[in-house]
């Protein structure tokens, strides 16, 4: 039963999953893996553009296959995003309830109801979906929320409320690390601090970058998990265009948590990072799953086309500088144009008309429902 066991997980807990499926004696001596409480975090749910009628298609970014699945949950539910661990952030369209959902083992974690106490600018759900950029996990316990650049909200599945933090400048990138949340803002790298009892959550200084010309309008800093290393993503942007498009300049830097500094990085270990013309969502690869990596090269998605289901990608060479500009394969895709469809998607949700009896809080002239205040 061990050996099996060993087998089976040496890939993916979806391996699990089927082996349960299909076999009756293993299913009935094995544990849920709900309440294994296991998260894959190698799949990522591709856009629509990859569906199979109504299922949803997941790729795995360290051994290159691709399942469909259908969500049931996904049905009277916005879809927001997805964390940087894979899994997929839900708001319930009747009673604005926050989920966070994992897509391969179905476990499902039910956090505060988005509300107006989140950030003073929110006042309607249609506010809320426009603004929500990104979302992080810690160990099931502490979610984290980035409500466009300068909101960031905090909670636990036992709170009522979202607490709200106070970042020092415009967030650029929020994501999970090493069992704490950390967020790149245009002035330094800051961490959730959680620990103090009975005190509120806050952003404290984690680091602080060298990154030469100052963050501004035309410039990306994104955060990325490089294989247990911390690293930073800064993409700028010149005045100049090349071939059309402003020139671009790309550069690497190990975050040192504990020198509380950025080192400037000639590669990325042999591993591939792709990041997205926002810095809202990136991922590290390993370079040998797929012949059309090339290891220690960031990739630049942008321009993801819902018709098309195709990307832009720009590639920056680390070691010698070099840049490809729109190095997309043609038809068929690679794992390259797969994995940057998913980057560059910017999510949007679906802001349809409530229906009068399934909308609580009544609707707004525009069709969209507003938040239920304290005098209500």
């Amino acid at each position: 039963m061990g050996l099996i066991a060993e087998r089976v997980h040496s890939n993916s807990i979806a391996d699990y999953i089927r082996f349960r499926a299909v076999c009756t004696a293993w299913r009935s001596c094995s544990d849920d893996p709900r309440a294994l409480g296991v998260f894959d975090r190698g799949w990522i749910m591709l856009p629509r553009a990859f569906d199979i009628h109504d299922r949803r298609c997941f790729l795995n970014i360290f051994t290159g296959w691709c399942i469909h699945l259908r969500i049931p949950l996904l049905h009277r539910r916005y879809v927001l995003g997805q964390t940087t661990d894979g899994l997929l952030v839900l708001c319930w369209k009747v009673t604005h309830v926050v989920h966070l959902l994992n897509p391969v083992t179905g476990k499902l974690i039910n956090l505060p109801p988005a509300t107006a106490k989140m950030l003073p600018w929110i006042t309607r759900i249609e506010d809320f979906l426009r603004r929500y950029i990104c979302a992080a996990l810690v160990d099931d316990s502490v979610a984290v929320l980035q409500l466009g650049r300068l909101g960031l909200v905090i909670a636990k599945p036992s709170d009522k409320d979202w607490t709200r933090l106070y970042p020092d400048g415009a967030i650029m990138s929020t994501m999970s690390f090493a069992g704490r949340i950390y967020c790149a803002t245009t002035k330094k790298i800051m961490v959730v601090e959680t620990a103090a009892d009975k005190q509120q959550p806050q952003l404290v200084t984690a680091a602080n970058y060298e990154c030469g010309e100052a963050s501004g309008f035309f410039t990306r800093l994104c955060l990325v998990d490089n294989d247990g290393v911390l690293i930073l993503v800064r993409v700028a942007y010149g005045i100049q265009r090349v071939k059309g498009q402003l020139q671009r300049t790309c550069k690497v830097y190990r975050v040192d948590l504990e020198a509380r500094m950025t080192v400037t990085m000639a590669g990325v270990g042999g591993r591939t990072v792709f990041v997205n013309d926002r810095g809202d969502r990136a991922l590290s690869v390993p370079a040998g799953v797929s012949p059309s990596i090339c290891a220690d090269t960031v990739y630049l998605c942008s321009r993801y086309n819902e018709g098309t289901g195709r990307a832009q990608v720009d590639a920056f060479h680390l070691p010698d500088g070099r840049i490809d500009m729109d190095c997309r394969n043609e038809r068929p895709c690679s794992m390259v144009d797969h994995i940057a469809c998913y980057v560059a998607e910017r999510q949007r949700c679906c802001l349809a008309r409530y229906e009068t009896e399934s909308d609580p809080f009544g609707a707004s002239a525009r069709g969209c429902a507003t938040f239920r205040t304290e005098r209500d």
